[in-house]
């Protein structure tokens, strides 16, 4: 039996059309019967929107809380977390709402949370350089509730490495190379500032991030990546059956919280991205799910050039690709 390529898929973006695809052969692919392995073809319809959810099992759990609306409250969570809600200030689509009310706190702080969270850090047209990023969900009764205009929450994060060039960035979904993409988006509303104590002595001690803002879900701080570097496109090759229905591709950056999610290109058949520095160091790294099995390929590389950079993926168990990310 000849050789074939494995597969490796992440079963977020599976889309259930695998049976009804037309398939492409060739000398290095061996077909198996009612086997989605023999699916080649590329959708223009993929919608990466539901990776979170394949990921589940990779993240790190959000802390479940609750607070009373009617007064406020200011919730702490050791010494690296605090987080400030106003009193009398919260809506939902039915009307003003009272009472206690449910708070969900998830905080990305690694590159590997990005991934995890299939929340890259990039914008529009730009990569961006990440603090830290936050996602507060408010519910009440099973619905879902929002800041009145002109109410702030105050939250504190710990974090020793904070840097004072950072702005204010919320996250949303958005076309990226003609891609549905994660992305966030610069808001002038909400402020990143520095948290910082007083000793004695009157010695400032800097202790990490104070954002400010009047909008729920996800926010954070980030900086755009110097815009005047040289750059070039970065295009990733897999082995056949690795398309943008069963497989996502990120490039991770080595010396910055930078991690990209790449866009596919159907015609040519391979992932790539825009606007690469020339010269960074970075992790190439595929995630797959096939036939419930998972696959993780990586590669280490300096970005020189658009030269085509091939990946061959590996069939995983998905506590190893979890070690894995964490070392990234």
């Amino acid at each position: 039996m000849k050789k074939h390529f494995s597969i490796l898929v992440l079963s977020c973006i599976m889309l259930g059309c695998f049976s009804s695809c037309t398939k492409e052969m060739s000398g290095d692919f061996v077909s198996y019967s009612n086997d989605e392995l023999n699916d080649t073809t590329w959708s223009r319809l993929v919608n990466n929107s539901s990776f979170e959810t394949a990921l589940a099992p990779l993240q790190t759990p959000s802390i479940i809380d609750s607070f009373n609306s009617t007064a406020g409250a200011v919730l702490s969570y050791g010494d690296s977390l605090q987080v400030s809600f106003p009193a009398n200030n919260y809506v939902a689509l039915n009307g003003l709402v009272t009472g206690t009310v449910k708070v969900e706190i998830t905080v990305l702080k690694k590159r590997s949370d990005f991934i995890r969270f299939f929340k890259p850090t990039i914008t529009t047209n730009a990569l961006l350089d990440a603090a830290n990023e936050i996602d507060i969900k408010l519910t009440k009764n099973g619905r879902e509730v929002f800041l009145q205009h002109g109410a702030f929450i105050k939250l504190k994060l710990k974090d020793i490495l904070a840097s004072a060039d950072m702005k204010f960035f919320v996250g949303t979904n958005g076309i990226v190379n003609g891609n549905t993409h994660f992305l966030w988006l610069y808001n002038s509303d909400g402020k990143v500032n520095i948290w910082q104590d007083t000793l004695q002595g009157g010695i400032v001690r800097k202790l990490g991030y104070e954002f400010v803002t009047n909008k729920l879900r996800w926010f954070g701080g980030c900086n755009i990546i110097d815009s005047s570097l040289p750059k070039t496109r970065l295009n990733v090759t897999l082995p056949l059956n690795y398309t943008n229905k069963n497989t996502t591709v990120f490039v991770v950056f080595k010396n910055r919280k930078t991690v990209v999610a790449l866009s596919a290109d159907n015609d040519k058949k391979l992932f790539y991205t825009l606007n690469i520095p020339t010269g960074s160091e970075v992790t190439l790294l595929s995630l797959t799910r096939i036939n419930n099995d998972f696959y993780l390929g990586s590669k280490v590389v300096s970005i020189t050039n658009a030269n085509a950079i091939s990946l061959k993926p590996e069939k995983k168990e998905l506590f190893k690709i979890f070690e894995f990310l964490g070392q990234l």
